[in-house]
């Protein structure tokens, strides 16, 4: 496998994911949405994020201008996911890889049939701040 897609809707923590790929060598490709309305033809790694904090972050943010519109957005993305996965295709949630870091490379590792890679970089919970409020 030469490349890999790391996808999900803003603010769901697909960067970190993205970065979390990245360490395994593999060629790891970001994007968005609402910004992708077609799917890729290599594997997807679907990142989701719990819906409330996802649209406070997004309206935090900029990307929308009301927590429901925020809320329909995940909704539309996620329902993109839904219409096109496949197979080849795997989610994770930001949550997971907040709590089990571990768990989520062991469980990728698999799924993409790559060894076990180490991610050392120190995850911040960004859940909080937006929990706390």
């Amino acid at each position: 496998m030469n490349d890999l897609w790391v996808m999900g809707p803003h603010s769901s923590g697909t960067r970190l994911a993205t970065r979390l790929v990245a360490s395994s060598g593999i060629a790891a490709h970001h994007y968005t949405f609402p910004h992708a309305d077609w799917w890729p033809e290599d594997p997807v790694v679907w990142v989701t994020r719990d819906p409330v904090t996802t649209a406070a972050s997004m309206l935090i943010n900029g990307h929308v201008e009301s927590i429901t519109e925020g809320l329909d957005a995940v909704v539309r993305a996620n329902t993109h996911w839904v219409d096109h996965r496949d197979d080849d295709d795997f989610h994770i949630t930001y949550e997971e890889i907040l709590l089990d870091t571990r768990d989520v490379i062991e469980r990728l590792a698999e799924h993409l049939i790559l060894p076990y890679w180490k991610f050392d970089e120190e995850i911040a919970d960004g859940n909080e701040k937006y929990l706390n409020a």
